[in-house]
């Protein structure tokens, strides 16, 4: 503190009236650069910075001695700093080219101690703060424990704890085919996929005997019934497996067999739902974007814009394709690499 009442009081005249001095105290400068770079300096340092900026801002007069116009004051004080970890690059470019499009925010200065001191802090893995220690002027892009709504297996478990409360509000929640996380429910898994192979050789065994008692003339005397029941279809015994912590579609597949079935690391099971929505053909679905303020009380924003994604080869549950991420897929990241399609686009932008 006496050091920067030191530095002040060697400023003070400069700043007394709306004209600047041609040049400013030499000593004066040195002092504030030397205690912008101080470790610890904190936003003692971000304050001498501006005043810096300021008396450096104005143009020099070939005569000295003679005042010249203060320029425009940058407001040090409303000025909002954002703070990006930099575990990674892609998400580190987007959000900076973002916030420098925007009037009134800059970065965080790096190496004055101000690891802290920062409106926004933008991150891609969980912070590595305390939430209980945050300003109200503070804000994270992660809310604490959030990823029991953005992992998989905790979101299947948050879902399970309230469909077997029961009652209207487990109605709400009925949103998902049957899912396990294995390894913990490979034997519940086991035991839905034996059950779900039963029900189908049953399905099949009655509907050969409808189809022979079709076949069979009616006895002497007797009229045939009109309007016969069709016969129920086999449910298909597909399921998808994903990774629990994997984004981009990366180790997915479709199985339809046990023998398929791994489980080295956390992963997901989930029914396979073999008759989607097709648009032309080729399965889809709709990104849209969410930014939620607030859990309690709830408070969301949904974004006007998104966007749909598409498979590039038409969709199938044959047995030779289920291997076909292009035909089950339609994350971005996997679609791009069929060559194939872009190719095939190619050709139609060319014949169009």
């Amino acid at each position: 503190f006496a050091q920067f009442c030191e530095i002040m009081g060697s400023l003070e005249t400069q700043f007394k009236c709306d004209l600047a001095p041609a040049d400013h105290t030499p000593s004066a400068t040195q002092q504030a650069l030397s205690a912008m770079g101080a470790r610890g300096a904190g936003l003692y340092g971000v304050f001498i910075r501006g005043v810096i900026d300021k008396m450096s801002g104005a143009e020099q007069e070939p005569e000295q001695g003679v005042p010249r116009p203060l320029s425009e004051p940058q407001d040090v004080y409303a000025t909002r700093y954002y703070k990006v970890v930099q575990n990674r690059t892609e998400v580190y470019d987007i959000v900076t080219q973002v916030f420098h499009k925007m009037d009134g925010w800059e970065e965080l200065p790096h190496g004055l101690g101000l690891a802290n001191v920062w409106n926004l802090c933008w991150t891609w893995s969980k912070p590595k703060l305390d939430y209980s220690r945050l300003c109200t002027w503070q804000k994270v892009n992660h809310f604490p424990e959030n990823k029991h709504l953005t992992r998989k297996d905790c979101l299947k478990r948050s879902i399970d704890k309230y469909t077997r409360t029961g009652g209207k509000l487990a109605q709400y929640f009925m949103v998902c085919p049957r899912t396990f996380v294995l390894p913990k429910e490979y034997c519940l898994f086991i035991e839905c996929f034996a059950r779900i192979d039963e029900e189908n050789e049953e399905v099949a065994a009655g509907g050969e005997a409808a189809s022979a008692a079709q076949a069979a003339p009616p006895p002497n005397g007797s009229v045939a019934k009109a309007g016969v029941k069709p016969a129920k279809k086999k449910a298909a015994n597909l399921w998808i497996m994903k990774p629990a912590g994997s984004s981009r579609g990366r180790g997915i597949q479709v199985v339809d067999d046990v023998g398929s079935v791994h489980y080295g690391e956390l992963t997901i099971i989930q029914q396979y739902i073999s008759n989607p929505f097709l648009l032309g053909g080729f399965k889809w679905d709709m990104r849209t974007y969410v930014t939620v303020t607030s859990f309690s009380p709830l408070e969301a924003f949904i974004y006007r814009d998104g966007f749909a994604r598409f498979t590039t080869v038409p969709f199938t549950t044959d047995p030779e394709d289920l291997e076909n991420k292009f035909v089950h897929l339609t994350n971005s990241s996997i679609q791009r690499h069929n060559e194939d399609s872009l190719l095939q686009g190619g050709r139609d932008a060319a014949r169009g």
